[in-house]
C-alpha cells in the first residue's frame, strides 16, 4: 500500500511540475522583503546573529589562508 501511494504521489508530481513551480513562485514573488526578513529573523532569533558572525569570521580566515598560501608559492 505505501508504494502505491508513493508511486502516485510522485506521478502527479512529475506530470504537475510546471504549475507547482509557477505556484510556488507567484507566491514567493508576492511577498514583501522586509517583511520576510523580518518573519525570518524572529523565527531563527538569536542564531542568525551567530550564522553571521561564524559566516563572517570563517570567510575572513579563509580568505587570509588562500592569501598566505598564494604569497609563500609565488
Amino acid at each position: 500500500m505505501d508504494d502505491r501511494l508513493i508511486d502516485l504521489t510522485v506521478s502527479v508530481a512529475e506530470q504537475n511540475r510546471q504549475q507547482v513551480a509557477d505556484i510556488i513562485a507567484q507566491t514567493i514573488a508576492s511577498w514583501d522583503p522586509d517583511a520576510t526578513v523580518e518573519r525570518i529573523e524572529l523565527a531563527v532569533g538569536r542564531d542568525l546573529q551567530f550564522v553571521r558572525i561564524n559566516g563572517t569570521l570563517v570567510g575572513g580566515l579563509v580568505g587570509l589562508l588562500i592569501y598566505t598560501v598564494y604569497r609563500f608559492w609565488h
